[in-house]
């Protein structure tokens, strides 16, 4: 068990200085709406969040992540990185997750979350970030990503793992505000929609450039 430890909290030094050390061969451009750098929960799909979780570290961020055995890897590497990790998800460990965020929301901090995590479908927009936006009263921050120069896993969410010194865009839409009586549902479809506008733009935002 103490190798098992010492084996996980290696891989999540080797993988912060990784994203360290990418990030700042990255060129990465903000587009789109202006970040407004507090109260919103910050929504990118998961197979992209290495660019967001460079360029987003050590800003009061509580990122929430998933209680299988790779989130315990990425909730360290989350840490060294400065950010505040809550453990659970929509689907598991939700309620108490849920808890915490609000406790994180209330204390002043950001929230992120990947919609479509921990397990996918993968670009697919889950409920959960919607009653999490009702809970905490902070409106949904959808982000794109995109990369010219990349590698693309064969994972579940396709993740994205940037070219040194490759182009990338992080292109932020409008706050989506949840009133505690709107329909999860539509609100959820609307993310939804927004998400994967802002994802293709930032896709094809190097075709003419």
């Amino acid at each position: 068990m103490q190798l098992e430890r010492f084996e996980m909290s290696a891989a999540a030094v080797l993988g912060s200085l990784f994203v360290l050390v990418l990030g700042r061969t990255l060129r990465i451009k903000k587009a789109g709406r202006k970040d407004p750098g507090r109260g919103v929960i910050y929504a990118f799909w998961h197979g992209r969040m290495i660019v967001p979780l460079f360029t987003h570290r050590r800003r009061r961020i509580s990122i929430l992540i998933s209680q299988h055995t790779d989130g315990e890897i990425a909730s360290k590497v989350a840490r060294i990185l400065g950010y505040d990790s809550v453990r659970g998800s929509t689907t598991r460990g939700g309620a108490k997750a849920f808890r915490q965020m609000l406790r994180k929301a209330r204390a002043g901090r950001c929230l992120a979350v990947a919609p479509d995590g921990p397990r996918g479908p993968r670009c697919v927009f889950q409920p959960g970030v919607v009653k999490l936006a009702q809970l905490t009263g902070l409106p949904i921050l959808p982000v794109g990503i995109g990369v010219e120069r990349k590698k693309v896993l064969s994972s579940w969410d396709r993740f994205v793992i940037p070219a040194p010194f490759s182009r990338c865009v992080v292109v932020y839409g409008d706050p989506i505000h949840v009133n505690k009586r709107d329909d999860v549902s539509t609100v959820t479809s609307v993310a939804g929609k927004e998400l994967a506008e802002l994802s293709e733009t930032a896709n094809s935002y190097f075709l003419t450039r």
